[in-house]
């Protein structure tokens, strides 16, 4: 995750109305863009879907465990 935001990020620049504010740069559809707005909708879109993206790629559940194998246990009243 580190290293895709190192992708996405380049050094900031300070703005031209303020000595001491310095804006974020992105490269956003290949273009450098230091505009608030759109840099704060990468972030959200990309903090929004990390975790969905990141379940998408575990495997799939064997279901070894799954509803069956419990309710054997509750009608034979076998316990651990």
């Amino acid at each position: 995750m580190a290293s895709s935001l190192k992708q996405l990020g380049l050094p900031s620049k300070k703005d031209t109305g303020s000595s001491s504010k310095q804006s974020i740069g992105l490269t956003i559809d290949k273009e450098l863009c230091f505009d608030t707005l759109k840099v704060a909708e990468c972030f959200n879109h990309f903090y929004t879907t990390v975790a969905a993206n990141l379940v998408s790629k575990l495997p799939k559940p064997s279901f070894k465990f799954g509803k069956d194998f419990y309710l054997v246990f509750i009608h034979k009243k076998v316990y651990f």
